[in-house]
């Protein structure tokens, strides 16, 4: 008569699929939602990383090329390569990989877009502004466009303090290399948050508008006040080497002539032309 297999052996012929079947039932309640956690993750980033790939192929064969970021015309006289970002450490590739958070993956923190209402996890100007507008709704052209410190003072006119001190929480701002310059650094803030602030100290759009027309006009009265002295100071100095000149002259006459009709007599300087007319007794 055959033995009957122990419990060990009958285990181990168990298939596949029933030994799985067999572990998913021991595994505790913890356990499962963990394990659902994870895939969910997984699935997010396998999406992502999909995405990704799609894109970087597709911008390979419009340029030729290697990758190639997308240029945007700041308005300040050059062109910013959004994804040619500065990093501390050497990388060997200009692509940087977006890694979600768990509470993103899962839409647990979620931000509401300003322009569509719309929710996003990651944006450009969410991540460098924390503006909360996805890069869907994003003007790089407008009002989302990046402009240097000195253009934001001169359009809005603001003063150092106004963006670190005065009026509010100090304006965030990326760095990048000065085209200008081979080894300075320019600061560029968002258009959007520097108007802001500039409306927030003149007292909204009509108060820059009026605080510019008077800067205008205070400009145009120093001019004319400049111009005024200048005026008066070469008025001054011609009058000044002519009396000189008069002063320094001494006439040389020519021949007295007679003046028949009156008995009188006449002489012209040979230099100037001044001529004197006189009675001889």
């Amino acid at each position: 008569m055959a033995e009957k297999p122990s419990n060990k052996e009958c285990s181990s012929n168990l298939s596949p699929s029933k030994a799985e079947e067999t572990s998913t039932v021991s595994m505790t309640s913890a356990q499962r939602e963990r394990a659902e956690r994870n895939r969910q993750i997984a699935l997010n980033l396998r999406a992502n990383r999909v995405l990704l790939d799609k894109t970087i192929t597709r911008q390979t064969a419009d340029t030729g090329g290697g990758y190639s970021g997308q240029l945007v015309d700041t308005g300040g006289g050059f062109f910013l390569e959004e994804d040619s970002q500065e990093e501390e450490e050497e990388r060997p590739t200009k692509i940087k990989k977006v890694v979600h958070d768990e509470g993103a993956a899962f839409g647990d923190d979620r931000i509401d877009c300003g322009e569509c209402s719309q929710k996003f996890s990651v944006s450009f100007l969410w991540s460098k502004f924390k503006y909360p507008v996805c890069d869907s709704c994003r003007d790089p052209d407008g009002k989302h466009s990046l402009i240097t410190k000195t253009e934001a003072k001169e359009l809005f006119l603001l003063k150092d303090c106004d963006f670190t001190e005065r009026g509010g929480p100090p304006l965030m701002y990326i760095v990048r290399k000065n085209p200008h310059s081979s080894r300075g650094e320019m600061k560029l803030y968002m258009r959007r948050q520097v108007e802001s602030r500039s409306h927030d100290l003149w007292g909204g759009a009509e108060g820059l508008e009026r605080e510019r027309e008077g800067r205008e006009e205070a400009r145009e009265k120093r001019k004319q006040k400049k111009y005024s002295k200048q005026v008066k100071e070469l008025r001054r100095s011609v009058y000044s080497s002519s009396v000189k000149q008069y002063r320094a002259h001494i006439h040389v006459y020519d021949t007295e002539t007679k003046n028949q009709s009156d008995e009188t007599w006449t002489k012209v300087c040979k230099e100037c032309g001044h001529s004197v007319t006189f009675e001889k007794l």
